[in-house]
């Protein structure tokens, strides 16, 4: 017998409709929906507190810890957090890249060197090795710390490249050649 969930959910995410909503939430009834959207929006592990606060009666302590261990324990809910987390890192993107570039451009921040090297990981430039491939082969160049960063730097536009190496680079620094000798057969 399919048991219907008469009890509507308590919670509502401020951050989902169910347009947003994916296979795996839509396969769960309105308060796991909720369940899902609380510990996400809340970030919390207290799985109590979230099924008393998507609505499931709470009637004893004892009969929400139930409820909580089985939402916790269930696969179906497991699947929809999954898939609603996944989608959760796009929609802040643009939020946390401006915060990136801020902070990597403003030279007095702490944590400038750190922002600026986190955002040549990301255009694929890591801040030790340089790989370089010709036909036959695969070369991995380990450099210095600063060679390497100029390695880097000598691979983004040159406003960029100008910009970060003010904030990464002693102010007496020369630029350096960093391009690696070609193999030979």
């Amino acid at each position: 017998m399919i048991r219907k969930d008469y009890t509507p959910a308590k919670y509502v995410s401020p951050h989902h409709s169910p347009d947003d909503f994916g296979p795996a939430m839509k396969a769960l009834n309105p308060r796991e929906r909720a369940v899902v959207e609380y510990i996400l929006d809340t970030g919390t592990d207290n799985w109590t507190e979230a099924v008393r606060e998507a609505g499931y009666s709470d009637a004893s302590y004892q009969s929400l810890k139930v409820q909580a261990w089985r939402a916790r324990h269930s696969p179906r809910i497991a699947a929809a957090i999954r898939e609603m987390a996944q989608s959760r890192p796009f929609t802040m993107l643009p939020g946390a890249l401006k915060t990136l570039g801020d902070v990597a451009t403003d030279p007095s921040h702490k944590d400038s060197v750190k922002a600026a090297l986190a955002i040549v990981g990301m255009a694929g430039m890591g801040p030790i090795a340089r790989q370089m491939t010709d036909h036959r082969h695969e070369h991995t160049h380990k450099l210095d710390p600063i060679s390497s960063i100029e390695a880097k730097l000598a691979q983004l536009p040159p406003e960029t490249a100008a910009l970060l190496r003010k904030q990464l680079l002693p102010p007496d620094h020369q630029v350096i050649d960093v391009t690696p000798e070609p193999v030979e057969d």
